[in-house]
């Protein structure tokens, strides 16, 4: 890479939103989803606060929601087999009430997870993942109305705590739709968010 390039490229790590992003491309430059993800997360604690991860239901009003999901999508496609992305944005999309297309990111994030296990590249005891991202989407499906498509994803959990959850939240949805959840809730049963950091 020659030092001309090497300025372009930490030129846009310090841009602070999509027009320069957009100039970059346009101008040929090659852009790397950690690019993309430096910008992202700017954009992002500047919109939500604290780490940037997580958003208030509010923050679907703000332009720069749209601005960070599609930094998300942008890096999906610079990195098509990385599940993280999906996931990250599912989480996202759900927090911003966007609940069927979360939903629909949950069940890329398992598929490619899925895919990564059966090619070697990410380790088998990562599959308690794919499990969540189903459970995740399920409950996100629920939220958006579509509760035949969460009941058929609950016919494909095969972890007894997801499925009971799920199940218990579909009855409610059926019996009182007033007494089907709200909100995004994070079912806590993977180790991987039981354990402290």
């Amino acid at each position: 890479m020659d030092v001309d390039s090497e300025s372009k490229i930490e030129r846009m790590e310090h841009a602070v939103d999509r027009r320069q992003i957009l100039t970059m491309l346009l101008a040929g430059d090659d852009v790397t989803w950690h690019t993309l993800d430096t910008v992202r997360a700017r954009i992002a604690v500047d919109a939500f606060g604290d780490h940037g991860w997580t958003a208030d239901p509010g923050a679907s009003s703000d332009p720069r929601s749209l601005d960070v999901v599609d930094l998300f999508r942008a890096m999906e496609l610079l990195d098509p087999r990385e599940p993280a992305f999906a996931w990250n944005q599912a989480g996202l999309l759900c927090d911003l009430g966007r609940y069927a297309e979360g939903a629909d990111e949950f069940l890329q994030a398992a598929s490619k997870l899925e895919a990564g296990i059966s090619e070697g590249w990410i380790a088998a005891d990562e599959a308690e993942w794919i499990e969540a991202a189903r459970a995740y989407a399920a409950q996100a499906f629920l939220l958006a109305g579509q509760l035949v498509t969460a009941a058929v994803i609950w016919t494909q959990l095969t972890d007894d705590d997801y499925r009971e959850d799920v199940r218990d939240k579909i009855e409610d949805a059926i019996g009182d739709a007033a007494t089907a959840p709200e909100s995004f809730d994070w079912l806590a049963h993977p180790r991987w968010q039981e354990e402290p950091l």
